[in-house]
């Protein structure tokens, strides 16, 4: 076996190591994808939690009557855990903020949770049958 091709949770990507795909579904959008990109490092390198993949997918309206027509939509694996947030607002860099804020809030969300779950088991409680 390789030494250096480990698979233990340790090894995993964490932080500025996460793979972050990044998707523009148009011309418009493919512009933004750095800035995307540098946002949701930004957010993941928070995470004290294994985060196995990101991606963020941009889209633009080509309608000039929408009134919110850039949407971007985050999923992150956390664990083995989807993560999702999505927004959309006038502009791009908006829509990438807001999806941030709203990924930033769901990663803090699940992190409660665990803890919740955690306390209310008690120490060497069996499983019920």
């Amino acid at each position: 076996m390789n030494p250096t091709a480990s698979t233990s949770p340790a090894a995993r990507p964490r932080g500025p190591d996460v793979p972050i795909e990044v998707v523009a579904l148009d011309a418009p959008a493919r512009r933004a994808c750095g800035y995307a990109a540098r946002r949701m490092r930004g957010v993941l390198e928070k995470e004290p939690r294994r985060v196995l993949h990101a991606r963020v997918t941009l889209a633009v309206a080509p309608d000039p009557a929408v009134a919110r027509p850039c949407r971007v939509h985050a999923t992150v694996d956390v664990d083995g855990r989807p993560v999702q947030a999505r927004a959309a607002a006038p502009t791009l860099p908006e829509a990438i903020d807001a999806a941030a804020a709203r990924l930033r809030t769901q990663l803090v969300r699940l992190d409660q949770r665990r803890r919740r779950r955690r306390r209310a088991r008690p120490r060497g409680a069996s499983s019920p049958e």
